[in-house]
């Protein structure tokens, strides 16, 4: 194998990781949003904490920060 074959899979390899990263991504934050979504509706939103929806989305509760930067944000992405 050459040295530019090798490159050429690397990058190949590399842009594979990216995409399912991005995918795995996308996914947690519609775990994240249907999860709220549910528990705000059922609960209302004083009563509905970040740590009761990462549990209900099977996440890390630092994980629902990735994606949202507090409740207020999160609340606008589910109903608006």
């Amino acid at each position: 194998m050459n040295m530019f074959t090798e490159c050429v899979q690397l990058i190949s390899s590399s842009h594979k990781q990216v995409a399912v990263r991005q995918i795995q991504k996308q996914v947690t934050r519609a775990k994240i949003l249907a999860a709220a979504k549910d528990l705000l509706e059922s609960d209302g939103y004083e009563q509905t904490t970040i740590r009761q929806i990462a549990q209900t989305a099977g996440i890390a509760t630092g994980s629902v920060f990735v994606h949202f930067k507090n409740k207020e944000d999160l609340f606008y992405s589910v109903f608006y």
